[in-house]
């Protein structure tokens, strides 16, 4: 008994279509994967921003510690 061409051929590309799918599920996981270890970096990075002083801020305070170990200073560790 002969299989019919036509159900041959409609058989063929269910599969064809069915392993398309598949790549596809699979390719849209790596990428999804992808996207959540470069949101994750990103978060990381922007919090690691946000911890960071300022640079003038960070001379400010040092200035600030400087003047008030100056001011705690009697004249005569100055002289030293």
């Amino acid at each position: 008994m002969r299989v019919d061409p036509s159900e041959k051929a409609r058989e063929h590309n269910q599969k064809v279509q069915e392993k398309l799918t598949l790549m596809t599920t699979e390719e849209q996981r790596e990428q999804d994967a992808a996207m959540q270890k470069k949101q994750a970096i990103e978060e990381r990075l922007t919090r690691a921003a946000e911890k960071r002083l300022d640079p003038s801020e960070k001379a400010r305070e040092h200035n600030l510690k400087v003047q008030e170990k100056l001011t705690s200073m009697t004249t005569e560790e100055l002289r030293e």
